[in-house]
């Protein structure tokens, strides 16, 4: 044994150390576990406790912790469900201030009447904000009693866990029966008619170019049938230096007459290669700012081949039809444009018969009143800026005539003092010009109807160019008293009607031009 000790003493003593710090460690590691077991909370796990300990600090002592247990991750889903409620919340300042101090520790058990899952628009001031409502648990094993409001005893060194950003739970204020709405922004006509014509001062006609017709329906469909309707009866086709040239001498206003007949087929649609051309003219006059007349021209009235919408009043239907099955493509086509394109509904109707019924009235000059009132009610019902866009109405042959005038009736509107009476009157004297004024005056503006003459003017073979002045400045400012706007009609035949010499951009009458200015 002697031996042995001295040859392995030092082994024998290392292992007998190594034994000993193994005891030492095992009774240490029991030790620490009964200290665990000792401090170990039986009803929260650390993630609630962590919450709860933060909440606490904040809350009031005598408020008590709910009953139920929920689990880490149950407790997540109600941290979510609170932010969306704070986020639609926040938009009221003094809201969010108010609920700042909202926890997770005074959200009750109950639950709530759940939120309508289509949006939060639905809810009423008097539905309760809403709380998640706990995930179905097993039931929890009896443990200790609730715990204390008071501070909690600190566990020992415990492995410390972030705490979550608290974000406060509105409980008291209630959800908004419905979000902010912005109000929307409505364009309105705010002119009157009467407005508008004040504006208009003198206008021109470019006659003869659009309204050109042979009543043939000649390349229906096709793009060259707009140069040929366009250049039939001898003029030019338009450029909008042409309409410059208007605006620069001073005119404030173009009247575009156009005529749909050969340019609608058998469905009733017109044709859309037409459409665009108007579209493209009257955008000329608007380009430059002014007022742009645009009608319904040899559709209606004197055109020798036979006009296809007549006044008779035994075929009131029939035309009335026609009227809205053309004004309704028109105008819808049209519907967003500027208030300054005014829509006159058809030209110097006459009957069947071609009749002109100057002296004395019946039946069918009456019919016009009717006829007026479908073109009104089509063009308003396609909506858009023609709700309440000037429109242009008219007589029995659009003429000027004391018993036309007495039985005129102006038309029902939605829109108010959008409704302008337009009529022609070719006078060549001071006397039938006095005459013509007189009754407007009498049946027209001293009843507060607007009027514009938009065809007016002399011919060159009838008079001469000093006599043609000289009417032309009377017939201008005595219609000027009254509030009335003028437009000299311009066939652009040298002879006949024209002032402007469309081919070479120049006033081949210039001092007429100069007098329809001056005395507008």
């Amino acid at each position: 044994m002697e031996r042995l000790w001295k040859e392995n003493g030092s082994y024998i003593v290392l292992c007998i150390i190594i034994l000993i710090l193994l005891l030492v460690a095992i009774i240490s590691s029991k030790e620490q576990k009964n200290r665990q077991t000792l401090y170990k909370e039986p009803v929260l796990n650390q993630d609630i406790y962590e919450i709860t300990e933060y909440v606490g600090q904040e809350t009031s002592q005598s408020t008590p912790m709910p009953t139920n247990k929920l689990s880490s991750t149950e407790v997540g889903k109600q941290e979510v469900n609170s932010k969306g409620i704070s986020t639609i919340e926040s938009k009221n300042p003094s809201d969010a201030k108010q609920n700042s101090t909202s926890s997770l520790a005074s959200t009750p058990t109950s639950t709530p009447t759940p939120v309508p899952s289509s949006s939060f628009d639905s809810m009423t001031e008097s539905t309760p904000i809403p709380t998640m409502k706990p995930s179905p648990t097993p039931s929890p094993t009896p443990g200790p009693a609730p715990m204390p409001t008071s501070t909690p005893t600190p566990m020992p060194t415990p492995t410390p866990t972030p705490t979550p950003t608290p974000t406060s739970t509105p409980t008291s204020t209630p959800i908004p029966t419905s979000l902010p709405t912005p109000t929307p922004v409505i364009i309105e006509n705010t002119k009157t008619a009467q407005e508008a014509i004040n504006e208009m001062k003198v206008g021109w006609n470019l006659g003869n170019t659009l309204d050109s017709t042979d009543y043939q329906k000649r390349y229906l469909g096709e793009k060259k049938a707009v140069a040929y309707y366009e250049q039939l009866w001898g003029n030019p086709q338009t450029t909008k230096e042409m309409i410059d040239e208007i605006k620069k001498a001073g005119f404030n206003s173009v009247r575009v007459p156009v005529t749909y007949y050969d340019h609608i087929n058998e469905n009733g649609l017109i044709d859309s290669y037409w459409l665009d051309r108007v579209k493209e003219v009257v955008n000329y006059v608007l380009d430059n700012d002014m007022y742009c007349i645009m009608d319904m021209h040899h559709d209606s009235g004197f055109y020798e081949g036979g006009s296809w919408i007549v006044a008779d009043a035994d075929k009131y239907q029939e035309n009335a039809d026609k009227l809205e099955m053309v004004w309704t493509q028109i105008a819808t086509e049209f519907k967003d444009y500027d208030y300054k394109l005014v829509f006159e509904g058809f030209n110097e109707i006459l009957d069947s018969k071609k009749s002109i019924n100057w002296k004395e009235g019946n039946a069918d000059t009456i019919n016009v009143n009717n006829l007026n009132q479908v073109f009104v009610d089509t063009v308003r019902k396609t909506g858009g800026k023609n709700a309440d866009r000037f429109l242009a109405i008219t007589t029995y042959g659009g003429a000027t005539y004391e018993h036309l005038l007495q039985s005129f009736v102006m038309p029902k509107d939605t829109a108010n003092n959008k409704i302008i009476l337009a009529m022609h009157n070719y006078a060549s004297t001071e006397n039938d010009i006095d005459l013509m004024m007189r009754n407007l005056k009498n049946y027209c503006t001293d009843n507060n109807i607007p009027v514009m003459l938009d065809e007016f003017g002399t011919k060159q073979v009838d008079m001469s160019e000093e006599e043609r002045i000289k009417i032309a400045s009377y017939y201008v400012s005595n219609a000027k008293k009254l509030g009335i706007t003028c437009f000299w009609w311009d066939n652009g035949k040298d002879t006949d009607y024209m002032i402007f010499d469309r081919q070479n951009l120049t006033w081949k009458h210039p001092k007429i031009k100069d007098v329809l200015i001056q005395n507008s």
